[in-house]
């Protein structure tokens, strides 16, 4: 589904609204697609045709969207956001000093 804007006021609402998506990004695709499949009148047997076939918005674009809207509104972040930056960023760091080298796969 093309995010046409109301995306990201749906995804805000819900992590106004229900405090357990704060730390849960799955739960905010499970509450999107529940609502999209309401409105596109999709059945839950056709759930993955719906999802495969773009009817849905993309799981991943939810997740960018859940982050960037903590990202800007701490009253929204979760009780593990602090903990998602550490790791984040020691991943980062892990990546900078090389200890994540890439495999050479025809050795």
């Amino acid at each position: 589904m093309k995010n046409k804007g109301y995306i990201s006021r749906l995804i805000y609402q819900i992590l106004k609204d229900d405090k357990g998506t704060r730390d849960d990004w799955m739960l905010v695709v499970k509450k999107v697609h529940d609502i999209e499949m309401v409105f596109g009148k999709i059945n839950k047997p056709d759930y993955y045709d719906a999802l495969f076939s773009d009817r849905l918005t993309n799981p991943q674009t939810v997740s960018r969207i859940w982050r960037k809207i903590q990202e800007h509104n701490p009253e929204l972040r979760g009780e593990e956001w602090l903990e998602r930056q550490r790791q984040g960023g020691a991943v980062a760091k892990e990546i900078i000093d090389g200890r994540y080298l890439q495999l050479n796969l025809f050795e």
